[in-house]
C-alpha cells in the first residue's frame, strides 16, 4: 500500500439486520488547534517575490508564522510556454522558476537557521493548455527550483513542490488527469491539489468520485490541501470524499492542510475556521493552514 493509513483507517461494516450492509464510519475526533496560517498569493506582480519571501521568513522568525509552513504562489493557468497570470500577464517557464527562486532567496535572508518553508508553485486546470506536456514541463520546473535550492545551500530550510488548483467546473476529468500524469512522470517532488470537490461524491461535469480522489490523492505524488471556504466544502464535499476513500480505496485521504481565501473575500471562512471545519469532518490534525490574497 503506497501510503500509511491515516487516522480514519477502520470502518465498521455493520447493521446486520439491514438487507444491504452499509459502512459505518467512526465519529471524527476533534483535532488539535489550527496552526498559525501563512500568506499565499494570486501572483500579479512577481517582481515582489523576494519581498514576499523575506516577509514570510520574518513572520516565522518572529513567531507570527509557523516554523514549518506552506506558501502557495499561484501563477495562473498553464500556457504552452509557461503560464498566464490572472491579470493577463504571460510568464515563461524560466521566469516562473526565477521568481520562485527570488521568493526563496528572500525567505532565506529573512530567517535565522530554523524555520522551514515549502513553496508550492501553483497553476490550475483551466484552459486549452492543460495537457500531459504542460504537466511534464511544470514538473521539470519544480525539479529546477529544487536544484537551485541545493546549489544555494538552502536545503535545510526550503523545499519546492508543484501545486494545482484543480476545479470541477474548469475542465474535464480526463484532461485534468492527463496533466497530473504528465507532472508525475517528470517531477521528483509532490503535487498539492488546492482545488475543490464541488458536489462531493457527485461532482458533475463528467467527473466521478474516483476522478476527484485520483487528482487529489490517488496519483503517486499527489496530496490535497483543499479549498475550505465555507462549511459545505468540509461537510458536504471533502468529508464524504474521505469516507468514500475509506470504503473504496481501503485508506482515508491524508489531508496536508487547508486553503482559505479570507484575505481575498472576508465573507468566507477565516483560516482557523477552515482548518477546524475540515479537521472535524475528517478527524485529522493537519500540518498546514494557508490563506490566499490578491495583495501583491
Amino acid at each position: 500500500m503506497k501510503r500509511l493509513l491515516s487516522k480514519i483507517s477502520v470502518f465498521v461494516m455493520s447493521l446486520g439486520l439491514l438487507a444491504a450492509q452499509v459502512p459505518i464510519f467512526p465519529t471524527p475526533t476533534l483535532a488539535s488547534a489550527a496552526p498559525v496560517y501563512t500568506v499565499s498569493r494570486y501572483v500579479t506582480n512577481p517582481s515582489n517575490a523576494y519581498n514576499w519571501g523575506y516577509a514570510a521568513g520574518q513572520a516565522a522568525t518572529n513567531n507570527s508564522g509557523p516554523a514549518d509552513s506552506l506558501v502557495i504562489l499561484d501563477f495562473g493557468e498553464p500556457t504552452a510556454t509557461g503560464s498566464l497570470l490572472v491579470n493577463g500577464t504571460s510568464l515563461t517557464t524560466a521566469q516562473i522558476v526565477t521568481y520562485t527562486e527570488n521568493f526563496l532567496g528572500g525567505f532565506w535572508a529573512g530567517t535565522p537557521s530554523w524555520p522551514h518553508v515549502t513553496v508550492a508553485i501553483g497553476t490550475n486546470n483551466c484552459g486549452s493548455n492543460v495537457t500531459n506536456a504542460t504537466g511534464q514541463a511544470w514538473g521539470n520546473s519544480v525539479n529546477a527550483v529544487n536544484a537551485y535550492i541545493a546549489s544555494a545551500g538552502f536545503t535545510s530550510q526550503e523545499t519546492a513542490i508543484g501545486a494545482n488548483d484543480m476545479e470541477i467546473d474548469w475542465n474535464t476529468a480526463s484532461t485534468t488527469r492527463n496533466w497530473v500524469d504528465g507532472y508525475n512522470s517528470t517531477a521528483n517532488y509532490r503535487l498539492y491539489d488546492y482545488g475543490d470537490d464541488a458536489g462531493g461524491l457527485y461532482p458533475g461535469n463528467g467527473w466521478t468520485a474516483n476522478d476527484v480522489w485520483y487528482v487529489a490523492y490517488g496519483a503517486p505524488k499527489n496530496w490535497p490541501v483543499p479549498e475550505i471556504y465555507n462549511s459545505n466544502c468540509a461537510t458536504l464535499d471533502w468529508g464524504p470524499m474521505n469516507q468514500w476513500a475509506v470504503a473504496n480505496k481501503s485508506a482515508a485521504i491524508n489531508f496536508m492542510g487547508t486553503l482559505t481565501e479570507y484575505a481575498a473575500d472576508s465573507s468566507t471562512f477565516t483560516p482557523s475556521q477552515g482548518w477546524t471545519a475540515l479537521s472535524n469532518a475528517t478527524g485529522q490534525a493537519m500540518t498546514y493552514s494557508t490563506d490566499i490574497t490578491w495583495a501583491n
